[in-house]
């Protein structure tokens, strides 16, 4: 599932699906370059790269930044790509105002997953991976800084869940094919064993 995150700089950014593929950090890309901060609890900042973080108790307790805010950040930004939803909204029905609260139970459980998943995405993305990057996500969120991951860990486990999902059919079309020697007529595979059978002549009485 790649998903590109693009808006112009006068409105929030909105994710819009473009491809069915592979979830990985090689497919966000912004267009909104603006900046702005929020000071009070429950506030939305938007970083250089247009990605909007939820600030509160469960990001910043003590109201600094932490290496640990920026995995809890990106956990965010998983969150609303999975969706398609802003990480605030109060639009949206009691309860499901700030993304993150409304969602976390339904990272866990596979079903559940599949009633938040971006409904543009019309069910054509590859499941395993969105739940993969659901726990990832869930572990990103996490309320106590010290048990999140580190990026470099989000890193490695965006990679591992491309790998996997990184056409696996051509990996198999491409060992059952027969090589282009075998197209051609001047390939003979060798024999697997040695024995050869005796030719017997036979004897006329």
């Amino acid at each position: 599932m790649g998903l590109c995150w693009g808006s112009p700089s006068d409105s929030p950014p909105t994710t819009t699906p473009s491809s069915t593929g592979n979830i990985s950090s090689g497919t966000f890309k912004s267009s909104n370059n603006t900046t702005t901060t929020g000071t009070s609890r429950g506030s939305n900042i938007s970083s250089k790269s247009g990605f909007s973080v939820a600030s509160g108790e469960d990001a910043y307790p003590d109201g600094h930044l932490y290496v640990k805010s920026d995995v809890y950040g990106f956990g965010v930004v998983l969150a609303e790509i999975l969706t398609g939803l802003h990480a605030l909204d109060p639009t949206r029905p009691t309860g499901q105002h700030n993304l993150t609260e409304w969602i976390k139970p339904h990272l866990s459980e596979r079903r559940k997953l599949r009633s938040i998943m971006d409904p543009r995405l019309e069910g054509k993305y590859p499941f395993k991976s969105a739940f993969r990057v659901a726990q990832l996500a869930l572990k990103c969120l996490g309320p106590e800084p010290k048990n999140r991951p580190s990026m470099k860990e989000v890193v490695e486990s965006l990679e591992l869940i491309e790998a996997a999902n990184e056409k696996p059919l051509e990996r198999r079309t491409t060992r059952a094919s027969p090589s282009i020697r075998q197209q051609q007529g001047h390939y003979r595979p060798q024999q697997l064993s040695s024995f050869r059978p005796r030719h017997t002549v036979s004897r006329a009485h």
